[in-house]
């Protein structure tokens, strides 16, 4: 599920460097401290050199940190904003075994050598949540193109913005699939 999985990679990696930032800042402040100190007391600036070599040696590291956080938070940022933006189409299934056998006959025409349905590798990705017997399916706007092409029959969906995508879903399809996908492994991926 991209948009969960980069949400996650986005926060744990800008959490990961600003934990580096936060962490050297109190050696900095220490480091810088006794630097005060060596020279309020008359110590030669070169006789403190080694703390004033660590000192702006930790605050390079801070501000690195700082940057690559920075950068990692517009560059997931964007993508995920992208994401939250674009559109998924819902079909709701009153049974679980029409979800799957829905979903296994897709997974069945993908790996197959037509040339219409090969390029949508990347960006199709297939969710769902299940409820009282039956199951809601959230695809993105490749594999509802794929749904199209494969079975050549217009399918009712409804139209749900990123954003509103329930948490609960569980990823049945992220990309073409290598080879025929079965029922049963659709069953199961529900019903955990």
């Amino acid at each position: 599920m991209k948009l969960d999985t980069l949400e996650k990679r986005m926060r744990r990696g800008v959490r990961s460097q600003r934990f580096g930032m936060y962490g050297a800042a109190p050696m900095a402040l220490a480091c810088a401290a006794g630097v005060i100190g060596d020279l309020v007391q008359g110590v030669p600036w070169w006789k403190a050199g080694l703390a004033l070599f660590l000192l702006v040696g930790l605050w390079a590291y801070m501000w690195d940190s700082w940057s690559r956080a920075k950068q990692m938070a517009d560059v997931y940022g964007a993508r995920l904003a992208e994401l939250q933006d674009s559109t998924y189409h819902a079909i709701t299934f009153a049974d679980k075994n029409e979800v799957a056998a829905f979903v296994a006959a897709l997974g069945q025409q993908m790996p197959s050598p037509r040339e219409d349905l090969a390029s949508y590798e990347e960006d199709l990705e297939i969710s769902a949540t299940t409820h009282a017997g039956g199951a809601t399916l959230y695809l993105t706007d490749a594999a509802m193109d794929a749904v199209a092409k494969a079975f050549a029959t217009a399918t009712n969906a409804r139209q749900v913005p990123g954003r509103d995508l329930p948490r609960d879903r569980v990823a049945l399809l992220v990309g073409a699939p290598d080879a025929p996908v079965g029922r049963d492994d659709i069953i199961r991926l529900l019903d955990s």
